[in-house]
């Protein structure tokens, strides 16, 4: 990131005064044929024009995990419609837990992680109250 985008980054932080966020999408159990469809294409294409247009520099970081490798030419459309900030928090890994975990537990709390992404957190069976400290 240049110096103006951290600039910019930094003004559209303390103008709005929101924190930025993290999204972590898993894509296990998708599929070119239903996820790559003439409908569903455009919806990604317009996730991302939504964000670069109305909520710049929201995200700290954007996580896609067990991303098959068909969906390469899609991330490419993606890609090209993100600013270079964007592109830098973007990333995306295939099925190894360990290489995407790595990157999420650099962020995340190992005891608000579920097992499944690398953390220690087990599911929440049954109802239970999450414990916040005070």
């Amino acid at each position: 990131m240049d110096y103006a985008e951290e600039v910019a980054a930094q003004l559209a932080y303390n103008l709005t005064g929101e924190s930025t966020s993290m999204i972590i999408a898993d894509a296990k159990g998708f599929t070119l044929s239903q996820h790559a469809c003439v409908r569903c294409v455009p919806f990604y294409l317009n996730f991302v024009r939504h964000h670069e247009l109305y909520y710049p520099y929201n995200f700290y970081k954007m996580i896609g995990i067990n991303v098959p490798t068909l969906f390469q030419p899609i991330l490419q459309l993606m890609y090209s419609l993100m600013t270079p900030y964007t592109r830098q928090v973007f990333r995306v890994y295939g099925y190894d837990r360990e290489e995407f975990g790595k990157d999420i537990l650099e962020t995340v709390a190992p005891e608000n992680l579920p097992i499944r992404y690398g953390g220690t957190k087990k599911p929440n069976i049954g109802g239970q109250k999450m414990k916040v400290k005070a």
